[in-house]
């Protein structure tokens, strides 16, 4: 195995391909051994399908030395040569060894890491737009490990007529708080099931900005809409759920006092039912000062026991 390691040309890395695809571990391990001692890239693609299918996590420590090999190489596209594995239909059952390894390859990839993790969303995305069943859940999976890396390729697909409802669960999955007003968007869809993913997506970025919209969306005439966002403001949890109410409660009481002719409170200072205000008009055309409503005193302490 060494003295092939040591030849350069089709041979010696047709030799280390057999030698990485024997069953017995020993093999392999002498084999990865030869690798580390070569500079130049040699039998890239055997080792990304080595790193691919070897049965985890019985082949740790091979599994372990064959990435330090290829993140010793640094080869361009490497990360989106181990993502088209990862994409394969036919490929192995995902699992944490395929994302560390995906996060890994594409940090050490000569063109760096975020144009080779948009590389790889680009390519997850393409996927997932022409996929079905398994392959789709693929791109779903890898998108999701991306995370924020997979962000703008992602947000970039939510603009515009057409949005794959596939792309705006894994707009909620990526947790990017720049995804909500174009998932919140969505909530206005005269599609039922594409209210229902937005409102699923919703509840997966957990921002407490989204609660008004779901909130709205439980009162939907359609049965999956009122249960997916149920579903998502249970998920978010209950002190999530009132600082949101908090934030939409707040938001109103402006808009209340601000359409009446009170000043606001911070501009007035603390308003009681027994203040009365006694400067004098600022010149002889100044109106006189209009005293609150009812209304207005009541949501004006509202606002400011609500720290408003």
């Amino acid at each position: 195995m060494r003295a092939a390691a040591d030849v350069s040309g089709p041979s010696a890395e047709e030799a280390v391909a057999r030698a990485l695809g024997d069953p017995h571990p020993s093999e392999r391990f002498a084999a990865l051994a030869a690798l580390e001692e070569r500079a130049e890239p040699t039998a890239v693609e055997p080792l990304l399908d080595a790193v691919a299918r070897w049965p985890y996590p019985q082949d740790y420590e091979l599994l372990e030395k064959a990435l330090n090999v290829l993140v010793g190489w640094s080869p361009a596209g490497v990360g989106e040569a181990f993502a088209r594995r990862l994409l394969d239909p036919a490929g192995p059952e995902l699992d944490d060894r395929h994302r560390d390894s995906l996060a890994a390859l594409i940090a050490a990839d000569e063109h760096g890491g975020a144009p080779a993790a948009g590389a790889v969303a680009e390519l997850a995305l393409a996927r997932l737009a022409e996929a079905e069943g398994e392959a789709a859940m693929r791109a779903e999976q890898v998108l999701a490990w991306l995370g924020r890396d997979a962000a703008d390729t992602v947000l970039g697909a939510l603009d515009g007529a057409g949005v794959d409802p596939r792309v705006v669960a894994v707009a909620g999955r990526l947790h990017d708080s720049r995804a909500l007003q174009p998932i919140a968007s969505l909530m206005g869809s005269p599609d039922p099931s594409m209210r229902a993913v937005a409102a699923t997506a919703l509840g997966e970025l957990n921002d407490t900005r989204a609660v008004d919209a779901l909130i709205g969306a439980t009162r939907d005439p359609e049965y999956v809409v009122r249960d997916a966002a149920a579903e998502a403001l249970n998920g978010m949890g209950v002190a999530a759920v009132i600082t949101g109410v908090g934030g939409v409660v707040r938001e109103a009481v402006r808009e209340q006092l601000g359409s009446g002719q009170a000043p606001a409170p911070d501009a007035a200072g603390e308003l009681s039912s027994g203040d009365s205000d006694s400067s004098l008009p600022a010149g002889p055309e100044a109106a006189p000062a209009v005293p609150p409503t009812w209304t207005q005193e009541v949501l004006g302490r509202l606002l400011r026991r609500m720290g408003g």
